[in-house]
């Protein structure tokens, strides 16, 4: 179905979050459900723990079963809501794509 995403990191190269950020200058975007927002990298660069590369399978076709493997960033973050985000990392998009994943509390 669309909408449904995988990914897999390759977590044994580390990468450095300002020399990634300065490859790539598109607009990073992010849709949680209020709707769509720009999110500044610029901003998050300092809170960016670690860095990874990988990559992911989107399915773009309702109804059918065809996911493309596209690159992905990685990043792990020090603090905040947000443990990790995916950033989608599809050559020739105008746009990049980032989907922030909020840590769960684990209270008994």
């Amino acid at each position: 179905p669309a909408s449904k995403l995988s990914f897999v990191v390759d977590s044994s190269t580390e990468f450095d979050p300002a020399e990634r950020l300065a490859l790539d200058h598109r607009l990073v975007v992010a849709f949680p459900p209020e709707g769509a927002v720009i999110a500044d990298l610029g901003l998050r660069h300092h809170n960016i723990a670690a860095w990874y590369r990988g990559m992911g399978q989107i399915n773009r076709i309702q109804g059918v079963w065809e996911p493309d493997w596209v690159g992905i960033d990685f990043l792990v973050y020090r603090s905040g809501p947000a443990g990790f985000s995916v950033l989608w990392d599809e050559q020739g998009e105008v746009i990049r794509h980032i989907i922030d994943f909020n840590k769960l509390a684990l209270d008994e």
